[in-house]
């Protein structure tokens, strides 16, 4: 059946039922039932609930988390871009994060390693292509790397994929705004 229980019980509960269902579940186990059973003696009837489904809750979107990454070492050591696209071809929502592929770059970036920044960057156009956030953080990357010429087009192209694509209208303006800026300063 492919589905998850969870069972709590606060002091009030032992006899209610609920330790001889468990006992049960572990009698008769239920192809495809994970379970887990809390038993929770400090805890009261009024007091359970927000706690225990919080706990729970953590637990079941657990595989959902985005990954972290304390440094690109750890990020390479961790498989790198091919265990990201791993762990995300088994989500619903199988593109990676536009945010988490910013961050790597921008990681890479202060590390000097100017080609694995902009794989990146690149790697986010490429999973969001009607994104304008992904095309200004790869201008970002661009600029930060002083590749001047490749960030203009970056920065007009999110702001053309925002417009062509409806995006709303405070998303468009401040890719309108960022362009301006940019321009000015260089």
């Amino acid at each position: 059946i492919n589905k998850k229980l969870y069972i709590s019980v606060a002091n009030e509960g032992w006899n209610q039922g609920v330790e001889e269902f468990v006992y049960h579940l572990k009698k008769s186990p239920i192809q495809g039932l994970d379970w887990q059973f809390n038993k929770q003696e400090h805890e009261s009837h009024g007091s359970i609930s927000l706690r225990q489904s919080y706990a729970d809750l953590q637990d079941y979107y657990k595989s959902w988390a985005a990954p972290h990454f304390a440094n690109t070492a750890d990020f390479e050591q961790k498989g790198g871009v091919d265990s990201l696209i791993k762990l995300y071809s088994n989500r619903k929502n199988t593109s990676l994060p536009i945010g988490l592929l910013e961050h790597l770059a921008l990681l890479y970036i202060d590390e000097q390693q100017t080609k694995k920044a902009i794989e990146l960057a690149l790697l986010a156009v490429k999973e969001h292509p009607t994104s304008g956030r992904a095309l200004r953080n790869l201008a970002i990357v661009y600029e930060k790397l002083s590749m001047l010429d490749n960030a203009l087009k970056s920065y007009e192209k999110a702001l053309k994929v925002s417009i062509d694509n409806n995006h709303r209208a405070a998303s468009i303006e401040s890719h309108r705004n960022v362009l301006a800026e940019f321009k000015a300063r260089h």
